[in-house]
């Protein structure tokens, strides 16, 4: 059987089409690890469960402005949750902390309505622009 070149040539720019998805399905393999491990870390230093996506949206954020930030959540991960330490918080630690609550990650707004600042608040008042209940439910006392 004669291979021609023509049929080599196809399979050698098959493979070489192929290689940026698989370097891709790595990189988002790790990058749901870190994900989900965000997702940990955020409910332990702040003990409010947030939507996946929504963790998903400040995981990326948060990463645009720290280098390594997916390694920086996992040694957080292992300190906070793996070894259940109550060591002071690092600086890392408080600005993700500030963020879950403010929403913001340095001057970009991240979530304006969904911040954890309102779901802190969410017994009492709401965002501006987002309506609290029936009309009038604003005369009644909170619960």
């Amino acid at each position: 059987m004669l291979i021609q070149r023509r049929e080599i040539g196809k399979k050698i720019l098959f493979s070489m089409l192929l290689l940026p998805f698989q370097s891709m399905a790595k990189k988002n393999k790790f990058e749901e690890k870190y994900i989900d491990t965000f997702g940990k870390v955020a409910l332990k230093l702040t003990d409010f469960p947030l939507d996946k996506d929504l963790i998903k949206t400040f995981y990326y954020s948060l990463a645009e402005t720290e280098s390594n930030f997916g390694v920086e959540i996992i040694k957080i991960y292992d300190t906070r949750i793996t070894k259940n330490s109550s060591e002071k918080l690092s600086k890392l630690e408080k600005k993700i902390i500030l963020t879950l609550y403010s929403g913001k990650v340095g001057n970009k707004k991240v979530t304006y309505t969904n911040s954890i600042e309102w779901l802190a608040l969410s017994n009492f008042t709401k965002p501006p622009g987002i309506c609290g209940g029936f009309f009038g439910f604003w005369n009644k006392p909170p619960k």
